[in-house]
């Protein structure tokens, strides 16, 4: 048996037109595209699975996600790609990549993506990489989102579009839109057929047949655009509350098999929920005041190196922390460990680690620096969270040890408790009986750090000592300015 051409059956009259895309049979037709959809299953049915891509885009997902479809590819267990996106984007490379990815499966392979609350920013490019979308009225598709762009990034990308979305018979002006808000989009009308396109004075100049197609209205895109104007612009298939809808719009009976990633990316997911990352920061920083309250226990030590190593792990992989956090937040720990126990009183060091501390817990739970739009604006404030959680933790520590550790048995034999009233009513007595009014204008070097107390010597005298309010250092000069009994008042003098 021999098959005839579709040369020959438009020659010999039993076809009426050729087309090679949805595009050209719309034109053929004079219908607009977004009349043609594809509503029949094939005849074993509809095989689907489910992925997920929740959060920002990196590398790590992205490839556990096209690994992930590649081996039930090769299985051959499935014609119906549902992809879960709720993402605010993030590598606009990676995005691009999966996008790619999608838009090359075989053709008896059917791309559904399904937004429930917003594909922002590159996050829009494998939503619309799909053969069909369908998003709640409410959700965001492009628009500002986790990461801003470079100009090399987007002409990177704007090459790249039309490879895409070419063979899905989508323009991909508009994608690009989504992504770069500096591109122009306007409704063309055509003047024959009446189908409307939205386009960029590039790519309309492209059209073979380019006079035919008339400008309207400028579309307004920078923000993003919504789950209902996707519909009105034909980006989108139609638009449903929530999943079931879903599955009764493809006829899907039961669960969808969802693609789960292995156990060590599931768990890192789970770090880095925001409420997760905060009670790492809140213990870590509990356990790590409170080894430095007692040194020598070394229990609480490992278990706030365990915390920072798991909140910067999670983070890492997650795509918002690099090397950059980690060597600050290390850098900024060694910092305070030069204040509290080699210079103490000197300043630059405590405050240049505790910020070091701050930035580097900052950065590490998002994408960008600082905001710059009105996505990481609402973004933000779960950073500042973070660094709330882990001051919370050294609070709480402070307040712990000095409330109850002093009674607690193992821990009352490394902390000296406050005296009881009596004690400090016989202790005052004591003391009212020494005086060093004759240290007044003395000087003498400090054998401690004065925190603000402290000891000096003046000449054969090992005298308690206070400062004026300043730390200083073992081994400064100091000069006696006030003397209450045996209240010693001392400042830092030079030379």
């Amino acid at each position: 048996h021999h098959g005839l051409s579709s040369a020959a059956l438009r020659a010999g009259g039993i076809a009426s037109h050729i087309a090679d895309d949805r595009r050209q049979l719309a034109a053929a037709l004079e219908v607009p595209v977004a009349a043609l959809q594809q509503d029949l299953a094939p005849e074993e049915g509809w095989k689907p699975v489910r992925v997920n891509l929740h959060g920002p885009v990196h590398q790590q997902a992205i490839n556990w996600i096209i690994r992930a479809l590649e081996d039930h590819e090769r299985r051959g267990d499935f014609n119906l790609l549902v992809l879960d996106i709720n993402s605010g984007g993030g590598d606009l490379a990676q995005s691009h990549r999966l996008a790619a990815y999608l838009a090359a499966l075989p053709k008896d392979i059917h791309t559904v993506a399904f937004v429930d609350r917003q594909a922002r920013s590159d996050a829009a490019l494998i939503a619309l990489a799909c053969h069909e979308l369908l998003v709640h009225p409410e959700a965001v598709l492009g628009g500002p989102g986790e990461s801003d762009r470079t100009p090399e990034e987007l002409t990177t990308i704007r090459t790249a579009l039309p490879e895409i979305y070419g063979p899905l018979a989508r323009d991909w002006s508009l994608p690009l839109a989504l992504v770069d808000s500096r591109v122009e989009v306007r409704r063309y009308v055509h003047s024959v057929g009446g189908d409307v396109r939205y386009l960029s004075a590039e790519e309309h100049a492209t059209l073979p047949d380019a006079e035919q197609w008339k400008p309207d209205r400028p579309l307004e895109t920078s923000r993003g655009i919504t789950g209902l104007t996707a519909e009105e612009l034909g980006l989108a298939r139609a638009t449903v509350q929530n999943f079931d809808q879903l599955k009764t719009l493809y006829q899907i009976e039961g669960e969808l098999d969802q693609m789960r990633p292995n156990w060590a990316l599931q768990f890192v997911e789970w770090l880095s929920d925001p409420r997760i990352a905060g009670v790492l920061l809140f213990i870590g920083w509990f356990a790590l005041m409170f080894e430095m309250s007692t040194p020598g226990v070394g229990l609480p030590g490992f278990i706030a190196v365990l915390c920072f190593l798991l909140y910067f792990w999670s983070q890492f992989l997650h795509g918002t922390a690099g090397w950059l956090e980690v060597l600050l937040f290390a850098g900024g720990l060694a910092c305070l460990a030069v204040e509290i126990f080699i210079l103490p009183g000197f300043g630059i060091f405590g405050a240049g680690g505790a910020l070091m501390v701050i930035v580097s817990i900052v950065l590490a739970s998002q994408t960008f620096v600082l905001p710059t739009n009105a996505y990481q604006l609402r973004q933000f404030p779960i950073s500042l969270l973070m660094v709330a959680a882990g001051m919370l933790g050294g609070i709480a520590s402070i307040y712990v040890i000095r409330r109850f550790l002093p009674d607690t048995p193992y821990f009352n034999r490394m902390l000296l408790s406050p005296p009881r009233p009596e004690e400090r009513a016989e202790l005052s007595r004591r003391e009212a009986l020494v005086t060093w009014d004759h240290l007044l204008n003395q000087r003498g070097v400090t054998v401690t750090p004065l925190v603000p107390a402290g000891k000096a010597q003046f000449g054969d005298d090992l005298v308690d000592v206070i400062s004026n309010g300043e730390l200083i250092a073992k081994g400064t000069a100091v000069l006696v300015e006030e003397v209450a009994g045996n209240r010693v008042v001392v400042r830092k003098v030079s030379g």
